[in-house]
């Protein structure tokens, strides 16, 4: 930036609108030009006089405005002057966006999911972020976020805090596991033929309101199951009791889960009024690959 020091405090915008009024001898002509109104204009020449200390523009005795030799001299140079804070911009721009890190947090179960590793790809695609990834319990992700620990915390079937914001990013598909291995389904009312389980996420609240959904999509009552004797029937399905089927979320697929069933969401949770005010409509579009 050494070569930017000498510049006086300068914005393009202040010397396209000394080109403007110096081609049309006149701020409302430049006004219309610019899409503005005369005394801002007015104002901005004013502004930029004493910046650069001397006169530009002075009324002839008919009202016309003339420049003066000063800025004449100032539209000799405009050329360079105009690239070079351009480029300060520019180059102020690209501090600003890459100096901005994003702390992205998730349970390890998350980051080792396809899911995470697809939106994750798709968020870096649009964002100018410095992305930061965390692992992080998902007990204990509200403190975080609340004590700036984290950014964002990405979790699955979580339910939304007072003091959070949230961003839906989607359904999460479902495995559906029987003695004989994966079984597959088109509607959940076809579960009622079954003793059929899910996997409990700790979340009460969050679980009953899914038992519930699937209760009145026809499925009849589920029950819940712990995440250990999950994990154990995942690995090895022939110890699933016969007749009994599990649901387990699929997080290992980056495809979303069909709107017929009842099913966890994804969810990007964030402290309000996060000085990232971009931060939400990038998380959305990553989630839906806009």
């Amino acid at each position: 930036m050494d070569q930017y020091q000498l510049l006086p405090r300068l914005t393009f915008r202040q010397l396209e609108v000394l080109r403007i009024v110096y081609r049309e001898r006149s701020f409302a002509n430049a006004a219309l030009d610019l899409h503005s109104t005369r005394g801002n204009i007015k104002r901005m020449c004013v502004e930029l006089e004493q910046v650069l200390g001397g006169v530009l523009f002075e009324n002839d005795e008919a009202g016309t405005l003339n420049p003066t030799p000063f800025a004449h001299a100032m539209q000799a140079q405009m050329g360079p002057l105009a690239r070079s804070v351009r480029k300060l911009e520019d180059a102020v721009a690209i501090m600003h966006q890459t100096g901005r890190v994003l702390r992205l947090a998730a349970t390890p179960e998350l980051f080792e999911s396809g899911w995470f590793t697809g939106f994750l790809r798709r968020f870096r695609t649009h964002c100018s972020f410095r992305v930061c990834c965390l692992m992080l319990d998902d007990r204990r992700f509200r403190t975080a976020l609340l004590n700036a620990e984290c950014d964002v915390f990405l979790g699955c079937g979580m339910t939304p805090s007072d003091k959070l914001d949230i961003v839906d990013l989607g359904a999460v598909p479902w495995k559906v596991l029987g003695h004989d291995g994966e079984v597959q389904l088109a509607m959940p009312s076809q579960l009622g033929e079954h003793a059929w389980k899910v996997e409990d996420n700790g979340d009460p609240e969050a679980m009953t309101l899914l038992l519930d959904a699937f209760q009145e999509a026809g499925a009849g009552r589920g029950t819940l199951l712990t995440p250990s004797v999950a994990r154990s029937w995942l690995e090895k399905p022939a110890t699933i009791p016969a007749g009994t089927l599990l649901l387990t979320p699929d997080t290992h697929t980056d495809h979303q889960g069909s709107h017929v069933w009842p099913s966890h969401r994804y969810g990007a949770f964030l402290r309000r009024n996060h000085p990232y005010s971009e931060l939400k409509t990038l998380l959305e579009s990553a989630a839906h690959g806009i």
